[in-house]
């Protein structure tokens, strides 16, 4: 698990060092549905806040399967402290949650290049997101909407009510 966790580290700072696209599938492809990057804040190749966000990145997966598939942390000091926030959908099961959360976590940086901000979903199993500033302080934050998945439900048009949730899901990783 170790060896597993450094190349995910190295994966990650050589990729965003390099500038080069690249592809981690550990599992499963996990694709991120349109992120929203931010669009008023950039950081630089080597700048303490993309040493920050590569720190975040790395716990971010162990520490969200560690407390039942969710996980809110930072990383670094100000001006240049990362907020993140991890989450699994709760229908899921352990491992395709891990393996959610770790695609997600290594390919930050090729989702959002250069950004200060970046939240998605991921194949309707996680949710990643990341921030210079705050987004958990008590008041209430509808950036991401949760919702909750009644395995006890019927539905007779099943296609249609996954396109409807994937679009609803979408909306709310807004």
């Amino acid at each position: 698990m170790a060896h597993r966790r450094s190349f995910l580290i190295l994966l990650t700072v050589v990729s965003s060092f390099a500038g080069a696209s690249v592809v981690l599938v550990v599992g499963q492809h996990n694709t991120a549905y349109e992120p929203n990057c931010s669009t008023t804040g950039n950081y630089t190749t080597g700048s303490q806040y993309q040493v920050n966000l590569v720190k975040l990145m790395s716990d971010l997966p162990s520490s969200a399967i560690a407390n039942r598939g969710f996980h809110y942390g930072t990383a670094g000091e100000a001006p240049d402290s990362v907020f993140g926030l991890a989450m699994c959908y709760a229908v899921l099961n352990w491992t395709a949650c891990g393996n959610c959360l770790r695609a997600a976590a290594a390919g930050v940086q090729q989702e959002c290049p250069f950004s200060r901000e970046m939240r998605s979903f991921y194949d309707e199993t996680c949710i990643l997101r990341y921030s210079d500033a705050p987004f958990a302080s008590g008041a209430a934050d509808t950036g991401i909407a949760f919702y909750e998945w009644d395995v006890d439900s019927f539905v007779a048009n099943a296609a249609g009510f996954n396109t409807s949730r994937q679009g609803h899901t979408h909306n709310g990783a807004r």
